[in-house]
């Protein structure tokens, strides 16, 4: 099952249902005119530009350049941990006229939604997230995340973890080369594909917990102590990078 955060796939399994997180996420790019503001154009050479909008820290807004090819073009992320009634009818046009503090960093970011696609400006819902704990991971057969059989789980339908760096598109991917490593792996030993299922799994778990810790700390650093979490420590990074 490769089929996202609110697996069908995982509910025939019968495994345990994602949590329905404190944050509220919105993503979406935009083409900068030559009628943009100093300000906004000035973001196009600030590689990622975070705008504090309220004091308590419960709203992070950042804007990031895209790269050579694709010149003048920006993505952002609005995400929030306030208390806001979400029942798909908050937009980020509501939580700027209605919760953002800081008047200067409020006029950017209405600039910015101003030139979005309005594809991405539609009611969200909060976001969900997939218990990694031990006592969940616990209960499942074989040590894995919950697959059995001829049947795994890939990318957030497994591991769907707190958006705070955005590593969630690239556990996916990690996940589809180790898979793609195991199988190869059981065309020369002959394994049966539950094994190997089984093994892809194993393989991969201890990476992705320990990716999705550092992002639930960094989480509780942004959206529930109101701080910036910044760079992370070399020795992740390091580990990080060197990827799989």
């Amino acid at each position: 099952g490769a089929d996202g955060v609110h697996s069908h796939v995982r509910n025939v399994l019968g495994l345990v249902p994602p949590i329905v997180s404190e944050t509220t996420l919105f993503r979406g790019s935009l083409q900068v005119p030559d009628t943009a503001s100093a300000e906004l154009k000035a973001c196009l050479e600030g590689g990622m530009v975070p705008l504090p909008l309220d004091e308590a820290g419960k709203l992070y807004f950042v804007l990031f350049n895209f790269n050579e090819r694709h010149p003048g073009r920006l993505a952002w992320v609005l995400s929030t941990s306030m208390d806001i009634d979400n029942e798909g009818t908050i937009t980020p046009f509501t939580i700027a006229e209605h919760y953002v503090s800081q008047e200067k960093n409020l006029l950017l970011m209405k600039e910015v939604l101003s030139l979005s696609d309005k594809e991405h400006l539609k009611p969200y819902p909060k976001t969900s997230i997939i218990d990694l704990s031990d006592d969940t991971l616990k209960v499942y057969e074989n040590g894995g995340w919950g697959g059995k059989g001829r049947i795994t789980l890939i990318g957030d339908a497994a591991h769907g973890m707190r958006p705070t760096d955005g590593y969630g598109g690239s556990m996916a991917m990690e996940d589809a080369v180790i898979l793609s490593r195991v199988l190869e792996y059981g065309k020369e030993h002959k394994c049966s594909i539950q094994d190997l299922l089984r093994k892809y799994e194993m393989e991969r778990l201890p990476r992705v917990k320990k990716i999705y810790q550092n992002q639930l700390e960094r989480y509780n650093i942004r959206m529930k102590k109101g701080m910036r979490p910044g760079p992370q420590p070399k020795e992740f990074s390091d580990w990080l990078l060197a990827g799989v």
